[in-house]
């Protein structure tokens, strides 16, 4: 039997692609979770192939049988990944999922999408969207979990999904006040209730003006709320429309 270990780091993200990978190949698969020290980034780009990077003593363990297929994502988990394959004598094929800071040919298969502009070659598949899990029995299960408890609110719904920062997208206070301006403008005309849900990125002043801005009836979830599920897999399912900020693009494929 096939024997595959999915590398998962920090990045939620990252870890939902090579988790859809695996269940979608359909073999069993074991977990590996990788945490990284601070300086990582240092030891990473000067030794390429190394566990140098990451806090042993709080991951996974990484010892034999060793994988036939290691599934990566991110630049922490590259450098992991090549090791593991260095024990095996060369056994363990690399999937990576984005764009690998390695050169292409140190991995089987790169799988990437559009915003990586990696070059057509023979071990790179290139995908329109990010790999995702979810499916329509995910998000009716989730939507009935949550359907009572926003039934005061009018249909439609239009859920209002808002990530963080991510390299040159900067979430400002201004920039929440401006979004909140153009939410309500849609609203006024669409009519219906909000269903607003923030992420584990997005930074509580930005969140805090948009919030000031919104004048239409809503639900609104703050990231962590304590004795509270996270109702974003129910917004999905519920709503007729979403607006997504443009950021991320597993959440854009998941909407």
């Amino acid at each position: 039997m096939l024997n595959i270990w999915v590398l998962l780091g920090h990045k939620a993200g990252d870890n939902n692609q090579v988790l859809a990978l695996a269940e979608a190949i359909g073999r069993p698969f074991e977990s590996k979770h990788v945490e990284y020290h601070p300086y990582e980034l240092l030891t990473n780009r000067l030794l390429q192939v190394t566990l140098a990077g990451i806090d042993r003593a709080r991951s996974s363990s990484l010892v034999p049988p060793w994988p036939e297929l290691a599934i990566t994502a991110g630049r922490r988990n590259e450098p992991v990944a090549r090791w593991i394959r260095q024990q095996s004598g060369g056994m363990t094929r690399i999937v990576h999922i984005g764009r690998p800071w390695a050169r292409l040919a140190a991995f089987d298969l790169v799988i990437t999408t559009p915003q990586y502009f990696l070059p057509e070659q023979a071990n790179v598949l290139h995908l329109q969207l990010p790999l995702q899990r979810l499916t329509n029995a995910k998000l009716q299960a989730a939507a009935s979990g949550w359907q009572a408890r926003l039934a005061h609110l009018q249909r439609p719904y239009t859920a209002l999904l808002v990530g963080g920062d991510s390299g040159p997208f900067v979430f400002t206070p201004a920039k929440g006040q401006r979004l909140g301006v153009l939410v309500n403008q849609h609203m006024q005309t669409r009519g219906g209730s909000l269903l607003v849900a923030d992420s584990a990125r997005t930074p509580a002043p930005m969140f805090a003006a948009l919030q000031q801005q919104l004048d239409a009836p809503a639900y609104i979830h703050r990231w962590g709320s304590a004795g509270e599920d996270n109702p974003y897999l129910a917004f999905l399912g519920l709503a007729e429309q979403l607006i997504v900020t443009g950021e991320s693009m597993s959440m854009l494929a998941e909407a």
